[in-house]
């Protein structure tokens, strides 16, 4: 498994399904960078205008902060890699959802770095829960103090991201 410190952590990888064809083996399309990999929650965003295909990638670090990796979807399917998503308050990733080609919304369910602090937030209540929005130049901290915030989505019609708080019983909309 992928522990802090440990010399045997797997790269983590994608792979596509072609659902009408249900024999059809997984194909996966990763590129080779970024090195290290931990995928934590993705999001594929297609532009309504050019069918351009961007997938945003939550890349768990397990020794510091979180990135978030983004890829161009190329016409064979692979990915090719894009830019790293960078901040030091991006520690638990837990969901990202684009809104655009160079925009994302990411959640944190916990905004303590390594695994007690992460405990202590959930069993006391510190309600460490984050969320980020990435405008394509910099990334900027939306809210916070959220009770372990799990998962983010985009309304269909796109006006409105919401957020689920897990310890908080709630459903945030942005």
């Amino acid at each position: 498994t992928n522990q802090p410190g440990s010399t045997n952590i797997k790269r983590g990888a994608i792979y596509t399904i072609d659902l009408s064809k249900p024999n059809q083996k997984p194909r996966e399309v990763s590129p080779k960078t970024p090195e290290r990999f931990n995928t934590q929650g993705m999001h594929l965003y297609t532009n309504p205008k050019t069918k351009k295909q961007t997938l945003f990638v939550g890349n768990a670090n397990l020794e510091g902060p979180d990135t978030v990796e983004v890829f161009d979807v190329q016409p064979d399917g692979m990915l090719k890699f894009r830019k790293t998503i960078a901040h030091p308050g991006l520690a638990n990733i837990d969901e990202v959802v684009g809104i655009s080609d160079d925009q994302v919304y990411i959640s944190l369910f916990s905004n303590q770095l390594g695994l007690l602090n992460v405990l202590k937030d959930m069993f006391f209540d510190l309600k460490g829960g984050e969320i980020w929005f990435h405008n394509g130049k910099e990334t900027i901290l939306q809210d916070g103090g959220i009770r372990f915030g799990n998962g983010v989505i985009l309304t269909q019609d796109g006006k409105y991201v919401l957020m689920a708080e897990t310890q908080g019983l709630n459903l945030r909309v942005y």
